[in-house]
């Protein structure tokens, strides 16, 4: 709960990776989103509170494109593979 109170801007959907007597100005990068969203999930399979999920779903979907966050991988057509 903290990380979403305190390094999340649920207006903007921007994480943010540095606290230290307030959030620091650094946004969050691809592998902060991914760890978090991880967390996220364990503990929804942990607990079974859907809140958990539902945050871990909505970083997924909204989080900043420059993050490059779960970009879908090419299918084996679209890579020639098969």
């Amino acid at each position: 709960k903290f990380i979403k109170k305190e390094l999340y801007d649920e207006e903007g959907k921007i994480l943010y990776r540095v606290y230290r007597e307030g959030r620091g100005d650094t946004k969050g990068f691809a592998d902060d989103y991914a760890f978090l969203i991880e967390g996220l999930i364990d503990l929804y399979e942990a607990t079974f509170e859907t809140s958990w999920l539902q945050w871990a779903d909505e970083l997924q979907r909204k989080s900043p494109p420059e993050t490059l966050l779960l970009t879908p991988f090419p299918s084996p057509q679209e890579v020639n593979l098969i």
